[in-house]
């Protein structure tokens, strides 16, 4: 991979870094945020930011894919367009197995705050903290990596300014799978039922979405302010999915003691109501009988009396599917100047969260409901998390070196508490949920679908102890050195606390090589340790489980476990950036190795200790390698056009370094008769995200799929259960993991007309397509009442049902993922008015791929085989688990939108 690496690199020039004045203003927001809110600028270690007028344009409502693709090294995924679907965020690969790889975000200052307590439209900057030299001040939280986000300020001695911003937007279905149509459906064998219904125009629509922001900003001479609102509608294309979302922010800043203390105040709330519908109507308009009519002449759902067969349109119409987030965070900053060079700071900040959800099956839903005569489903959480810092700094200068020095504390503290109820035998379909009560389950006893959880963590804290010292010789070499202590009630009682350093050099080379062709050549190396905690409280602790079967009793569900400690993620990094033509062309390049140590997986226990169970144990390791490159470059400035392009390029490969078990299989397409066909290899020394798979190699005259004989022993060995033996034939079949992933900004300007390209891809994954899988061979016995999925790829004759390499495709694709123009009108002329700017957007233009799925997207996660997480909508985020296409994804759409934007 190193070898790969270096002749990428090499084939591009590699190496970029920000643009003159982007470098400066991250610079500016270290300095503003130094350690979260401030401390010390540090230029040593793999920092980018991107600021709004780079990001990604359109119909936005998650503030993650604002920078899809505009920062090398982070991966923002999301597969198909899913409106109340939340992106995931990744920087530089796998850094954990049981947690996600989610980095810390940390919202002006307030750490761990969830993105969705930010409208898009209030944010000014992302900086992405991608080294150890950035992130290991953040201890046991930074081994993910750090996102700081900052939202928009007023400015000192700044005017009244008020911004008004709508759009309009359009979305509709691009890319539904090739199903056969009722004359095909027909011939090859299915019901005639005497209709012709297109499932799938009866389950979508054209989802609009109408977007408001009004903000008003601006400042005296000691004090800034600015507050917005943000109201949000927004179809998805499924019918019945979407939400309704109204966001506040605002934010006081002032200056006291003659400037001497200064204090800032913040406050976001957010309240979602969401339709989350139900993604399964996709796959049953994909495969229902396309001769079937919606509902019977009494006005009933036409529904077929079959295994996983419903009418789609009946599971939207019935069912419900709800939620109701509310978010608040607020936090208050202040700093007092003690001298010139001698600064104390404290801040203190609490998010709060609080989810309600309710799922409904009336007893003639066929999907659900019917088997449990009525099924609801009700359940809260509430979360809150507080943190207080407080910290010294100090910037003396001695002898022409400058010196930046920080100490501190630091306390964060969080609770949760989760309520749910699902009960069945319901007396009325009237109520919906709200008539969970009037189950019959109460005097019956609780049913095969009847549960109750309620569960709450006790008060969690880290404390954490912290220093960092900066030291720059010649206005040219920074040094910079880091160390942090940190204890958590998440951990054993013999490993509470972790130390946490980085060192990092960074050198000016021009300062002493000024006869180089070039305007800029920065040279930077880093190396650092930074931790995760355990995904969840208790994990350390004995678990016991009481069960209501067999008059009541009590499980042990895992021994506790006094070692358990933080995971260890170590980096090193080496960047390099060049300037050329006073810097109109930028490149910058990161090489860097991660090595994710004590992982935290659940193992079985030695029967002879404990026979029930397992314990949470650190036995694991993975260490990721991989590049980051940027290049860009002011291809055309002058008074009347200008063009600006930027390329971010990145790709990394992770190994199983460590393991309990050496050898492995993972995942499960889920398929009838498939139950141990997994085929995600896992191996101590290997790749993660390996295929491995038997290859298709015909069919024979029954209609059954043959395989290949890899090992040429002329014995076919190709079935699951003997996947692993010594003489299967069973091979590599690609990885999940890209092997490039890219993004291609263009920003042109002509007079008042501005227009923003953004094409983005990957290359060198494999996706398991399980549409084709499930839907694609043509069994004599099913197609009667199944319709079929028939791609390009589709094998004549093939009968049965079986995972082989031919459900395994490239997934390699570029896409012309937003083009937006713009129009700045004269208003010279008009005193009140300070702007007005109309455009017009198309997200999702077109895709070029010869994956035959309906979205390439890369799928570096598992959630799990079933759609909605069944009726309790529970989630599985398997990290190990990759490249599978499953059927529970959301369609993708294509969005036309136009907006307006003015300032007064």
């Amino acid at each position: 991979m190193l070898k790969r690496t270096l002749l990428i690199i090499v084939a591009f020039t590699t190496l970029q870094q920000l643009r003159s004045q982007g470098a400066d203003s991250a610079t500016q927001t270290i300095r503003s945020f130094g350690y979260i809110m401030g401390i010390i600028s540090n230029q040593t270690g793999s920092i980018d930011q991107t600021n709004a007028k780079d990001f990604n344009q359109g119909n936005v409502n998650d503030p993650g894919l604002l920078i899809r693709n505009k920062v090398a090294g982070l991966g923002v995924y999301k597969k198909g367009s899913n409106p109340n679907q939340i992106p995931h965020l990744r920087i530089r690969g796998i850094s954990s197995i049981t947690r996600d790889s989610e980095p810390l975000i940390v919202i002006d200052g307030v750490l761990g705050a969830t993105l969705e307590n930010v409208d898009p439209h209030d944010i000014s900057s992302f900086t992405t903290l991608k080294s150890a030299a950035a992130t290991s001040i953040y201890g046991m939280r930074g081994g993910n990596g750090v996102i700081l986000v900052t939202t928009k300020k007023g400015k000192l001695n700044q005017e009244l300014s008020i911004n008004y911003r709508s759009y309009l937007a359009s979305a509709a279905l691009i890319k539904p799978l090739p199903s056969l149509k009722p004359e095909a459906f027909l011939a090859a064998g299915g019901n005639d039922l005497g209709d012709e219904t297109n499932w799938l125009e009866e389950v979508t629509r054209s989802g609009f979405s109408h977007v408001h922001h009004l903000s008003a900003s601006g400042g005296t001479k000691q004090t800034t302010y600015r507050v917005s609102f943000n109201a949000r509608n927004v179809q998805g294309i499924l019918k019945q999915s979407g939400f309704d979302q109204i966001n506040t922010r605002a934010h006081l800043s002032h200056l006291a003691l003659e400037g001497k203390l200064k204090v800032d105040f913040n406050l976001a709330l957010t309240n979602r109501n969401s339709d989350l519908a139900f993604t399964e109507a996709f796959r049953y308009a994909t495969v229902f009988n396309p001769t079937a009519p919606v509902r019977f002449d009494n006005g009933n759902f036409w529904e077929a009396i079959l295994f996983d067969n419903f009418n789609p349109v009946a599971i939207l119409k019935q069912n419900v599917n709800e939620s109701k987030t509310r978010l608040l965070n607020y936090g208050l900053d202040a700093r007092y100047a003690l001298t010139a060079s001698l600064a104390i700071n404290a801040n203190f900040s609490q998010q709060q969260s609080n989810v309600l959800r309710g799922i409904f099956y009336p007893s003639n839903s066929f999907f659900r409901g019917f088997k449990y005569v009525g099924l609801a489903s009700r359940g809260t959480s509430d979360e809150e998390f507080s943190q207080f810092e407080s910290w010294l700094s100090y910037q003396p200068q001695l002898n022409g070196i400058d010196f930046k020095l920080s100490t501190g504390y630091s306390l964060q503290q969080h609770f949760e508490e989760d309520l749910s109820i699902s009960m069945t035998n319901l007396a009325s379909n009237d109520q919906s949920y709200f008539g969970i009560d009037l189950s019959a389950d109460q005097v019956l006893g609780f049913s095969g679908g009847a549960s109750i959880s309620s569960e709450a963590s006790p008060q969690e804290d880290i404390r954490g102890f912290f220093g960092q010292a900066q030291v720059i010789f010649d206005e040219a070499i920074d040094v910079a050195l880091s160390i942090r202590r940190d204890g958590s009630t998440r951990l054993g009682t013999n490993k509470k606390w972790g130390t946490f350093y980085s060192v990092g050099v960074s050198v000016d080379a021009l300062n002493y090589l000024k006869s180089l062709p070039v305007s800029r050549l920065n040279v930077r190396f880093d190396f650092g340790t930074s931790g995760n905690l355990p995904f969840t409280y208790g994990l350390a602790s004995n678990r016991f489980v009481y069960q209501l079967t067999s008059g009541g009793t009590v499980r042990q569900e895992h021994l506790a476990n006094p070692d358990l400690q933080w995971e260890t993620s170590k980096q090193t990094n080496f960047g390099i950036e060049l300037g050329f033509m006073e810097d109109r062309l930028m490149l910058s390049a990161d090489l860097f190795s991660r090595q994710n140590e004590n992982l935290i997986t659940r193992t079985f226990v030695d029967p002879m200790d404990f026979s029930q169970g397992r314990k949470y144990s650190n036995n694991s390791a993975v260490s990721t390698s991989g590049f980051d490159v940027v290049i860009s470059l002011a291809a055309v400035q002058n008074t009347s056009f200008s063009w600006n392009t930027r390329w971010v390029i990145s790709g990394y490969n992770a190994i199983l370094d460590q393991s309990p078990v050496k050898l492995s299989l993972r995942g499960n397409v889920g398929a009838p008769g498939q139950g141990s066909a997994q085929f995600i290899r896992l191996a101590v020394g290997e790749e993660l995200g390996q295929f491995w798979a038997n290859v298709f190699d015909g069919v024979d005259e029954n209609g059954n799929p043959i395989f290949k004989d890899v090992n040429g022993d002329g014995i076919s060995n190709a079935t699951f259960g003997s996947a692993l033996s010594d003489d299967t034939d069973f091979t590599t079949a690609g990885s999940a993991i890209p092997t490039l992933s890219f993004g291609w900004s263009n920003l042109l300007t002509f007079k008042r007309f501005d227009a923003n390209l953004f094409l983005r891809g990957a290359l060198g994954h494999t996706l398991v397509n399980t549409y084709r899988l499930f839907y694609e061979p043509i069994d004599p016995a099913a197609i009667n009442s199944y319709n079929r999925v028939i791609s390009e790829q589709a094998e004549e004759g093939l009968t049965s049902s079986y995972l082989s390499s031919l459900y395994y495709e490239r997934a390699d694709f570029l896409r012309l993922d937003n083009l937006t123009i713009g129009y700045n009108f004269d208003v010279t002329k008009l005193s009140a008015i300070k702007k007005i700017r109309l455009s017009g957007t198309v997200q999702n233009v077109f895709t070029l791929t010869g994956y035959t799925g309906t979205d390439p997207e890369a799928v570096l996660f598992d959630s799990g085989p079933l759609d909605n997480g069944g009726f309790n909508n529970s989630k599985i985020t398997d990290q190990l688990t990759m490249g599978i296409d499953r059927r529970n994804f959301y369609y993708t759409a294509r969005t036309f939108l136009i907006g307006v934007e003015a300032r007064f």
